[in-house]
């Protein structure tokens, strides 16, 4: 009797630590971190099912990180921009990309890659391309 009270304290005791130190999966995400002592505005663009979408606009304060994708990444190629509201550092690229021109928006829009011409309330930003190599998640440095 004494042995399966025993065996039965342990296994109550080893499915309670298996609950309590249980982590979470990993997370799979685009991650860009502000190292440059001012806040950044960012944007991001990506390719989903034959479509180019791009999310606009991040605030990202200095010394903090933020998720600008959260899906795991499926992709290779990501576009990226970036500038610093004390201005002086800019994060552009060859590849044009529609945005939503209202900086205090945040939004998703469907965008040709390579844009020439935008729809109403929408600009043209020049993103650069990031290579995040098939990783499932990305973190960007900017400095």
């Amino acid at each position: 009797m004494q042995n399966i009270f025993k065996f039965g304290i342990i296994a109550v005791l080893s499915l309670v630590g298996s609950v309590a130190f249980h982590s979470e999966p990993a997370q799979a995400y685009m991650k860009v971190c502000n190292r440059t002592g001012s806040t950044v505005r960012a944007a991001f663009a990506y390719g989903e099912q034959g479509i180019w979408r791009n999310r606009s606009w991040f605030y990202i304060n200095d010394g903090t990180c933020q998720v600008v994708y959260h899906p795991e990444l499926w992709n290779r190629y990501y576009y990226f921009y970036a500038e610093a509201l004390s201005g002086g550092y800019y994060w552009t690229g060859d590849m044009s990309f529609c945005v939503n021109s209202d900086y205090g928006k945040k939004t998703t829009v469907s965008t040709p890659i390579n844009a020439s011409q935008c729809s109403r309330g929408q600009k043209i930003i020049r993103m650069q391309e990031v290579d995040t190599h098939k990783t499932k998640d990305y973190v960007m440095n900017l400095r």
